[in-house]
């Protein structure tokens, strides 16, 4: 099956496993478009839950939080994919759990793994 055709069909999956409209930062995202292998695709919940799509698993039991980890909310700052420590595309970083920040951007979105700059995905569009 073609990444093409493999994505629309988690997509559809996503979409019949979460009835609820998909929040803001929704999408997909890489580091090229063209080639979207080793990116995401995020289905960000209104209740908070997310759904998160890469190349190898499908991720669950992911939350939401639309704080800045404790800090002041930069105004560009959307929301922060946190993932089970044991069950996470990401690898630990800094002593925590892997996580993805999306962040607002000239009427879009990017993304970075844990945090890091020198990782941003861009944002390749809606999935929903």
């Amino acid at each position: 099956m073609s990444l093409k055709k493999h994505s629309l069909l988690i997509a559809a999956l996503m979409l019949a496993t979460f009835a609820q409209a998909s929040e803001p930062g929704s999408g997909s995202y890489a580091k090229n478009c063209a080639h979207a292998k080793g990116g995401y695709n995020l289905f960000i919940n209104k209740d908070g839950s997310v759904a998160v799509e890469t190349d190898k698993a499908l991720y669950k039991d992911a939350i939401t939080s639309y704080s800045f980890f404790g800090n002041d909310t930069p105004s560009d700052f959307l929301v922060a994919i946190m993932f089970n420590e044991k069950h996470s595309p990401l690898p630990a970083y800094k002593g925590k759990t892997g996580w993805i920040e999306i962040w607002k951007k000239d009427g879009g979105y990017y993304a970075l793994e844990n945090g890091r700059a020198s990782k941003e995905l861009k944002f390749c569009g809606k999935i929903d």
